[in-house]
């Protein structure tokens, strides 16, 4: 009996405390600061990006910030970009992955004097102008003349070599021959592809040209940079306005001399 009695006593304990656990206030839901904080993140600042890959006007593809394929880590949904199971950024907040599809540089040949004290820089165009990144890589196929650090160029000695610039999103290149030579003019030679208004003979680069071009070409200078990755535009210069040759003038013709009467006072 005594058995029978502890037995119930233990079963209404246990619907005791079912009754408790179904009548207890549901806790609060979890901060919402988790999902504010996704919110407010960016392709940008997530370096992730989505591409259309085939064209046709919908994303497919989950990139990062050089185009690499990020689809082992993300996966690309209607409604966003998601890790694991949790939504990471949402479709409104993504960013189209563009990548750089042209490289030129502004002068396609340049001589220098070998000066391992100062270094120079070549401008470079990018296309498109809203690339996703416009970093560049540079490289020298002949380190015994040219030196390339952080976007500088030094030139160390006589001789010849081509500087190759990269884009680190979509693999465009440009080619630039720079010429070392302590005996020649430092000159350059425009690039008419990057530069449509450039003059197309060389021109002297030692010191600053303030003529006006001939055959009233635009003159291109180029500024040193010594930052990699960013883009350097060439500034162009309008041409000097040619002045007007003026008309010769015909010669006067001659006017008739016109004397005033003369009144004589009449002696009275």
């Amino acid at each position: 009996m005594k058995k029978k009695a502890y037995w119930m006593l233990l079963a209404a304990a246990g619907a005791s405390l079912l009754m408790l656990a179904a009548c207890s206030p549901e806790e609060p839901a979890a901060s919402s600061g988790a999902e504010s904080s996704i919110t407010s993140e960016t392709s940008a600042s997530l370096g992730i990006y989505v591409q259309d890959t085939d064209n046709d006007g919908t994303p497919d593809k989950v990139v990062d910030r050089y185009g690499a394929d990020l689809s082992e880590l993300y996966t690309l949904k209607e409604d966003g970009i998601y890790e694991g199971e949790a939504l990471l950024l949402p479709m409104a907040q993504t960013e189209t992955f563009v990548p750089v599809t042209e490289l030129a540089f502004t002068v396609t040949e340049k001589t220098v004097h070998p000066d391992p004290e100062n270094a120079f820089a070549l401008d470079l165009v990018i296309t498109p102008e809203n690339a996703t990144t416009k970093e560049i890589e540079l490289t020298t196929d002949n380190a015994d003349v040219l030196k390339i650090e952080n976007g500088s160029i030094t030139p160390l000695a006589n001789g010849e070599a081509t500087v190759t610039a990269t884009a680190k999103a979509g693999g465009a290149a440009a080619t630039c021959k720079v010429v070392v030579n302590d005996t020649a003019e430092e000159a350059e030679t425009q690039n008419t592809a990057a530069n449509p208004a450039a003059a197309t003979t060389t021109t002297t680069t030692g010191t600053p040209n303030t003529q006006p071009a001939a055959n009233n070409q635009a003159v291109t200078t180029t500024q040193p940079n010594t930052n990699t990755g960013n883009t350097v535009q060439a500034q162009t210069q309008a041409p000097a306005q040619q002045p007007q040759q003026q008309q010769p003038q015909a010669p006067a013709q001659p006017q008739p001399t016109v004397h005033a009467p003369i009144y004589e006072k009449n002696m009275w």
